[in-house]
């Protein structure tokens, strides 16, 4: 091997060595590229998945509501034993605030309940609220009242 062959060996493997860290690095900022995507992704699901339990939750809360205040003979004892239900949920930092906004009580027929709930959202997403309110109402047939025949 002369050293003209020397030389052009040196040289390949200079190449060679360029074009392994230029196929490095874009794949390097491949990964950050798709981490950083699939992390947004993943903190989107996460939100979903707590709006849908904290909807449930709602829902839940509004039923007990309408739920004990279909058992009242009256419609004052009905109205404190739903405010008394949505007074008993324990807030938290996520759920800060849980409210009874509508309380219908129609004599030996039905009692409606709507309740809200103001949510603060885990993984805020920029341009979006960091707090939801999420309704439900719930509709019972009274039950607690003695029957006139």
């Amino acid at each position: 091997m002369n050293a003209r062959q020397g030389r052009s060996l040196k040289n390949q493997t200079k190449v060679q060595l360029k074009a392994n860290r230029k196929a490095k690095g874009e794949a390097l900022v491949s990964v950050a590229i798709g981490a950083s995507i699939l992390i947004t992704i993943s903190f989107f699901v996460l939100d979903l998945i707590f709006a849908v339990l904290v909807n449930s939750c709602n829902d839940t809360l509004a039923r007990n509501a309408a739920r004990a205040a279909a058992n009242q003979q009256d419609m004052a004892s009905a109205n404190l034993a739903a405010t008394g239900v949505v007074g008993d949920f324990r807030t938290s930092n996520m759920i800060p605030a849980v409210s009874l906004v509508k309380f219908d009580y129609l004599t030996k027929e039905s009692v409606t309940v709507i309740t809200s709930m103001n949510v603060k959202v885990p993984c805020g997403v920029p341009g979006l609220p960091n707090y939801v309110t999420f309704n439900a109402q719930h509709t019972e047939a009274i039950v607690g009242v003695p029957s006139t025949l």
